[in-house]
């Protein structure tokens, strides 16, 4: 199974003539089939925080329930897919094939939340993940002098 980290790029200060180096090496790298091969096993996603709870939104177009795989440890949510063609499209003759066996991994790190009450559901190619935050108990206590 395949893990994706997100680079973020950091905000460039000053705009000069210079090419952006992040772009010179995505243009360099751009063709390459290491590049072609992330970008495909990779599936976009997005996290929202609500005053009660995080909303986790991910992409997963063609992908049945049973090939998804939601996990929680020690504070990192982990959505995990790994779907395989059927045997009889094996057999034909393909000159080029990109949609053969996929695994896809991604995680999230989050605190306080109730693991008991996570919630997914798969609708439209769309996985939601609802997962409820801890109600804090507030942890100060003036103490007054005798």
């Amino acid at each position: 199974m395949t893990g994706l980290t997100i680079f973020n790029r950091p905000p460039v200060s000053r705009r000069n003539d210079f090419v952006d180096f992040y772009n010179m090496i995505d243009d360099f790298f751009g063709d390459s089939s290491l590049s072609r091969t992330a970008r495909a096993e990779a599936f976009k996603m997005d996290l929202k925080e609500n005053d009660d709870n995080y909303t986790i939104e991910a992409e997963l177009p063609g992908i049945a329930k049973e090939n998804i795989k939601i996990s929680f440890d020690e504070g990192t949510l982990y959505i995990g897919v790994e779907q395989e063609a059927s045997k009889d499209e094996e057999k034909g003759n393909y000159i080029y094939r990109e949609r053969t066996c996929s695994s896809m991994a991604r995680s999230v790190h989050l605190r306080d939340i109730d693991i008991d009450k996570i919630d997914a559901k798969l609708e439209e190619g769309i996985l939601t993940i609802i997962v409820p935050k801890l109600e804090l108990v507030e942890k100060k206590k003036q103490i007054e002098v005798k």
